[in-house]
């Protein structure tokens, strides 16, 4: 998080929020209370459904807060809000420095971003992004979940857990959790009730990062911990709460994306066209010229489809919209071009050595041959790394993008 630049923003921030997404206020209500409410949650209930999340159209309310503490390598302090009438959570980015966790929406942060999860499938992340004025706007990131809902799935619910006889003391004592596991497999979840059943039988998970509240055949259940070796996630707190976000007015991110990667795909037509008539108009090294013109039709029209792909599915989950966005910027494409352009150099360093004997045109020859053979070398290391990591592009593509900064790095004009 950045900090605050002085004492008097971060007091009107505090006054703006109460303003626009009503603070959180504490019922004193007592552990009993909050054990009652949460396991009396309308979202559990037979036949319950959940909202369906529409983004920059709604306010979002939420009535109780879980603290929760996630170890995986390090420790993050995590606040995690639960609507539990209508089914969605929310939450910010976790703390990472052993402080309290976030639990306050102040969206007139500069630097505020709010993931919203329905359990019908909604996953929208609502944040603030300066544009080139330096004026703060509002926007809201679906990941295409608004059409192509998260398909969620769950250990939990996919055979009974069974009772370990093996207990444990959560908030501050006054949960005293019993264990139960999957047979043959390492997660333990830490289950609190009134009655320790040998089985438990789920039928329906409602909360955050493995923990929360679940329904089963045999009652209502708190899940205060779910565990495999190391890695745990833990509920240190629960407070009955009130606090609300208005997310109505936010700009789509993907609208706002498509409409102007469409305009710079227009652009970059014509600007081909104008490349391809200087082509056939050249008097050396022609051959070379059409065949940057023909590589970057077919990267136009590769382009065009990938701007198509990216609403095929969400893209935490389906592959042909990963793939369309990493190939909208895969670096790949770079090297390529810049194989055809030294290729292009290479033969009018030649055609000048060829009129007359030139230092710079000898200069030229051999820093563009370098940097031919550099390149065909790392086209050969980036498909690799495309084999190596099919089923993972983002992977592939950040180590690509390592590959050609270095490569910059080491280039000669």
């Amino acid at each position: 998080m950045k900090k605050l630049q002085t004492v008097f923003l971060f007091i009107a921030l505090i006054t703006a929020y109460s303003i626009n997404a009503q603070p959180a206020r504490p019922d004193t209500v007592g552990w009993g209370g909050i054990r009652s409410r949460i396991t009396a949650a309308p979202i559990l209930r037979p036949g319950a459904v959940p909202m369906t999340l529409v983004p920059g159209r709604q306010r979002f309310c939420f009535d109780m807060t879980l603290h929760v503490e996630m170890v995986y390598g390090g420790t993050i302090q995590q606040g995690v809000f639960l609507n539990t009438t209508d089914g969605y959570i929310g939450f910010e980015a976790g703390k990472v420095d052993g402080s309290e966790p976030i639990t306050l929406i102040m969206p007139e942060l500069p630097d505020f971003s709010f993931m919203v999860f329905g359990y019908k499938g909604n996953a929208y992340r609502y944040f603030n992004r300066k544009n080139k004025q330096g004026v703060q706007e509002h926007w809201v990131s679906t990941s295409n979940t608004n059409t192509h809902k998260y398909q969620l799935t769950d250990a939990l619910v996919t055979a009974p857990i069974e009772r370990k006889n093996i207990r444990k003391l959560f908030c501050g004592g006054k949960a005293n959790a019993m264990a139960y596991k999957l047979p043959g497999q390492p997660t333990v979840w830490y289950i609190y009730g009134d009655r320790y059943p040998e089985k438990l039988h789920i039928q329906k998970y409602f909360g955050g990062f493995g923990v929360g509240v679940i329904r089963a055949e045999e009652g209502v259940f708190m899940v205060m911990e779910v565990s495999t070796g190391p890695n745990r996630s833990t509920i240190k707190n629960i407070d009955q709460a009130m606090a609300c976000f208005d997310a109505t007015g936010y700009k789509i991110e993907e609208d706002e994306f498509i409409i102007k990667r469409r305009l710079e795909l227009d652009r970059e037509r014509v600007r081909i066209e104008r490349h391809a008539a200087s082509a056939q108009r050249a008097r050396t090294c022609q051959s070379q010229r059409i065949a940057i013109v023909n590589f970057e039709r077919e990267e136009l029209r590769r382009q065009e489809e990938n701007l198509t792909n990216v609403t095929h599915g969400n893209t935490f989950q389906d592959s042909v919209t990963q793939n369309a966005y990493t190939g909208m910027m895969d670096p790949l494409t770079t090297v390529y071009i810049g194989i055809l352009e030294s290729e292009l150099n290479i033969c009018e360093a030649q055609e000048a050595l060829n009129r007359g004997s030139s230092e710079s045109a000898q200069q030229r020859l051999a820093c563009s041959s370098s940097r031919l053979a550099r390149l065909t070398v790392l086209q050969q290391q980036m498909r690799a790394l495309d084999t190596q990591y099919a089923s993972q592009p983002g992977m592939a593509l950040g180590k690509k993008a390592q590959l050609l900064l270095e490569e910059m790095r080491n280039s000669c004009n």
